[in-house]
């Protein structure tokens, strides 16, 4: 099993923490890091495991590249400065599905895209029965994302959630599956990175008349053509995202684990007041004993609410 992380040297320590943890919970055969080539001497000096490989992210697609690729589909479009400011989000984004076609041009191995902010707590489940297993967000769910799902497939299953989990698992088959979906198979990488580019940013232009600050996401686009290739009830999973303002210590990742967290993001990039500095600081005591059970029990409510959805047809 191999993992992606499209990421900044922001995120070294997180990501070095995490592939330490992966590395005790899997039997992994290599991390591949998709970083600006400037960005790459950091990680090299702050990861102490070895099993990784980093990949500069111009060697996929060059940001300047997928600029012209945004401003030749853009001319019209009444939001466009306003996306624009985000240009570099959805590159990265978009980056993952890059790597996920050329390393199936060479590989057979199954691959786990994983968040460079995130780190795992528990064992998760990634694939059975040479399937990648769909895990679900219960508690979020944002319409535009399926909206553009819809435009790129063609469909949508009659039952699924969101699967913004912090990470998405693939296998060969789903992947080529996805790039049939697309009309995008059996091309060479440059040809299909810059097609790609064009299908996501087209799709969003289509069916998006109005701006809205996140209007296309990579794990939706992957959870919802696995539920189209063979459909499986997507699994609801737990973890702690917002909220937190500073580093778990140890004790508190034990006692997180407790409540089934299956991992933890660090928000850290975000302009909140909770998010800003929080790798400086240790979480205190006082907010997460606050935060820990009340995400608890909302993820119960909601789960409870999904599986109640499916097992009755009420969708």
């Amino acid at each position: 099993m191999n993992f992606l992380t499209v990421t900044l040297s922001e995120d070294a320590d997180i990501v070095n923490e995490n592939l330490n943890e992966i590395n005790k919970i899997y039997k992994v055969n290599k991390l591949y890091i998709v970083c600006p080539q400037n960005h790459k001497e950091i990680f090299i000096n702050k990861l102490s495991s070895k099993n990784y490989e980093i990949i500069n992210e111009e060697d996929l697609l060059g940001f300047s590249e997928f600029t012209s690729i945004f401003d030749e589909l853009s001319s019209n479009l009444t939001y466009r400065e306003d996306f624009k400011k985000r240009l570099k989000w959805y590159y990265a984004l978009i980056l993952k599905f890059f790597f996920i076609h050329k390393f199936y041009e060479e590989n057979n191995e199954n691959l786990v895209i994983w968040e460079g902010d995130t780190i795992i707590l528990k064992k998760i489940k990634f694939f059975e029965n040479y399937k990648s297993i769909p895990y679900c967000y219960v508690t979020y769910f944002h319409k535009i994302y399926f909206d553009v799902c819809k435009e790129l497939l063609g469909t949508l299953p009659k039952y699924y959630g969101s699967f913004i989990t912090q990470f998405g698992s693939i296998t060969k088959g789903e992947a080529n599956f996805l790039f049939k979906s697309l009309n995008l198979e059996n091309l060479p990488n440059k040809k299909f990175n810059l097609l790609f580019s064009k299908k996501i940013l087209g799709a969003v232009f289509k069916t998006q008349s109005k701006y809205d600050n996140a209007m296309f996401a990579d794990y939706e686009l992957i959870g919802i053509n696995k539920l189209n290739q063979t459909f499986q009830k997507p699994i609801p999973i737990f973890f702690l995202r917002p909220a937190l303002d500073g580093k778990l210590t140890t004790a508190q990742k034990y006692f997180a684990k407790l409540f089934n967290v299956n991992h933890i993001t660090y928000e850290h990039r975000h302009p909140n007041k909770h998010s800003k500095d929080m790798l400086l600081r240790t979480q205190t005591w006082i907010r997460f004993i606050k935060i820990l059970p009340y995400f608890y029990f909302q993820f119960k409510f909601y789960q409870l609410k999904f599986n109640f959805k499916y097992y009755f047809k009420l969708y």
